[in-house]
């Protein structure tokens, strides 16, 4: 589960945006400290609350260290250890007297439920709302969790909001509301404002004890709207500045519950757009929405004037030139494909590579469209420029706020076009929910993306032809599968008693290192004129106790998937030292030859293990 500020946003030419995860480390340390996570899974059967410990040491600070249970939303217990094994035996002492811990919790103000893991660590303020005490699940738990995020934040600020009457019973637009409310918690964290208890103090919001059911509608448009125009807060708290629409709409789960909020007049069209669209995209994604409200926000002066439309989670927000009775001619002709978009975003808002959500977004978008007007179903982008593949733009990560980044859009949707264009409707839609299953189940975002593509187009059921197709079309999109060395590295090297824990690539002229370059890069093909070096950085455990010479190896690989050059070096390290520096054979090609333009993979070997990969791109 995910809490952060990611606001989608279609642009004239397809761009977004997205802001960081609103959930903050709970240890700060000095510059100089490097910070390490490790999983510590514990079973303690009798208490229920200790499967899963995550444990953050300090390393180089000598009595510093958080212990955060998996179920307590990031709030962190200090404790101190001065070794390994002191470590251990503090882990060792939770799993035997949990009890002492918990009371600790319970000191801070929190309240420890009995049976109820799913809210075992929830401010007794919201474990006392009657619709908690029977079980959460679905959005009542992911309102629970947001609530206790908020505790964090300002914990008065969340007991008065769990003591409003629009959370006596829990109703459609209670999760936005508390989503909303917690991001303005953290931009006052942040900007060290009072946004949060602006609006819990507004006139129109603070009679009959605070929010209500209705008021909580228009909650639910404030967090993100706060963090590009701030005063248009309390102008959206103005029952005489604005003008609300609610509907109540039938959905393929329960009933879904939109409002639309205006500055000024606009048109009964764009409503009917908007209930086309959720209709339409549960139908397409063969599940309803994830949520039971939608709340749509028609303002300009939030968002950038190229931007169309933004989804922050909580709502959608469109411009009013887009909410017009003439569709005729742009900018209207064009608010079916903005609002479809937005409201596919719904499903699609993971969190993974852009072009994940944006792709797959654009994709709906036109089937919306398609079904409703009975227009071609093609690109709505324009073709990508910087990039030739999905897997090129995973490496490059390119700016949203960057020309490269229109790409997110443009390679996500061309994919799914094509595959469209070649298996039909049923094969498309087949694959692309089992990839929306996989990648929405992957809560960590660490799986790479091609795998999530493969496993929902490869299913083992799938063979001869169709098979044969559809890896095709993979490798078309997703670049070429090289002939490389798919074992991941291992930087240990046994014999200096160390590591590589940098991979350097330097560019040297006249004999002096004049650029270095790091992870993924890019080179325009005109600054290369010779060789490259590549440079390992070996930290050792303990100083080298005689001078040693090893061999290392490197491999080099251009796009296509073949080897272009291998080479072995020997390289000597002196006694005594504690930081190894292996400068290996150079890289690329002859001086003078121009080198293709393309994406590249070196590897660096010694004794037939893989220490250290890099990958570059060489542009045009």
């Amino acid at each position: 589960m995910r809490y952060f500020l990611a606001v989608g946003v279609t642009i004239l030419l397809g761009a977004a945006l997205y802001l960081g995860p609103m959930a903050k480390n709970a240890l700060a340390f000095s510059p100089d400290i490097r910070v390490v996570e490790t999983e510590v899974t514990i079973i303690e059967e009798d208490e229920g609350y200790y499967d899963d410990l995550i444990v953050t040491k300090a390393v180089g600070a000598a009595h510093s260290a958080s212990v955060t249970p998996h179920h307590h939303a990031g709030i962190s217990h200090d404790v101190a250890w001065s070794s390994d094994s002191d470590m251990v035996g503090l882990i060792h002492d939770l799993r035997q007297s949990p009890a002492q811990y918990l009371d600790e919790l319970r000191a801070e103000g929190f309240n420890i439920a009995d049976g109820d893991d799913s809210v075992a660590f929830a401010p007794t303020s919201v474990l006392e709302l009657p619709w908690v005490a029977d079980g959460t699940e679905g959005n009542e738990k992911e309102t629970v969790d947001l609530l206790t995020a908020l505790y964090e934040l300002n914990p008065d600020a969340a007991d008065r909001v769990a003591g409003m009457p629009f959370l006596r019973t829990f109703g459609p637009a209670d999760l936005e509301a508390v989503w909303s409310l917690t991001y303005l918690a953290e931009y006052d964290v942040e900007e060290s404002a009072t946004s949060l208890n602006d609006v819990l103090d507004n006139p129109h919001l603070a009679d009959h004890g605070g929010i209500d059911d209705t008021e909580a509608r228009l909650v639910a448009v404030l967090g993100g709207t706060n963090y590009f125009n701030l005063d248009m807060v309390s102008t959206l708290l103005d029952p005489y500045a604005i003008t609300v629409a609610n509907y109540v709409l039938p959905g393929s789960g329960n009933d879904i519950h939109m409002t639309i909020i205006r500055l000024e007049p606009g048109s009964i069209s764009t409503d009917n757009l908007f209930s086309y669209a959720i209709q339409e995209a549960e139908s397409i994604m063969d599940k309803p929405l994830r949520t039971d409200y939608v709340a749509v926000l028609v303002a300009d002066d939030i968002l950038p004037s190229f931007a169309a439309g933004a989804h922050f989670g909580t709502h959608i927000l469109i411009p009013p030139m887009l909410d017009t009775d003439d569709r005729s001619e742009f900018p209207g002709n064009w608010a079916g494909i903005v609002i479809a978009h937005e409201v596919a975003h719904y499903y699609w808002f993971s969190g993974h590579h852009l072009w994940v959500d944006e792709g797959a977004a654009d994709f709906i978008a036109g089937l919306v469209e398609l079904r409703r007007t009975g227009q071609v179903l093609e690109p709505d982008n324009v073709p990508c420029s910087f990039y030739r593949s999905l897997l090129h733009l995973e490496l490059a990560q390119p700016d949203l706020g960057s020309y490269g980044g229109l790409c997110h859009y443009s390679l996500g949707e061309r994919l799914w076009l094509d595959l469209y264009s070649h298996l039909g409707e049923e094969g498309t839609f087949s694959v692309f929910r089992a990839f929306h299953a996989s990648v929405s189940a992957d809560e960590e975002v660490e799986t790479p993306s091609r795998q999530h593509l493969t496993g929902a187009a490869l299913p083992e059921d799938v063979t001869g032809s169709d098979r044969t197709l559809r890896e095709i079309l993979l490798s078309q999109h997703y670049g070429q599968v090289l002939n490389s060395d798919p074992r991941p590295v291992n930087p240990e090297i046994p014999a200096l008693n160390g590591r590589v824990t940098d991979v350097i690539l330097a560019r040297v002229y006249n004999g002096r290192v004049v650029e270095t370059y790091t992870d993924f890069f890019s080179i325009p093909a005109s600054r290369i004129v010779n060789r490259h070096q590549l440079v390992l950085i070996i930290e050792l455990d303990v100083p080298l106790p005689a001078d040693t010479k090893l061999r290392f190896g490197t491999l080099e690989y251009y796009e296509d998937g073949f080897v272009f050059d291998r080479q072995e070096i020997d390289v000597e390290f002196e006694a005594g030292s504690v930081v190894g520096i292996a400068p290996l054979s150079g890289i690329g090609f002859t001086p003078n030859y121009q080198w293709p333009t393309g994406l590249y993979w070196v590897y660096a070997y010694h004794a037939k293990q893989k220490i250290a990969e890099l990958y570059f791109d060489v542009a045009p």
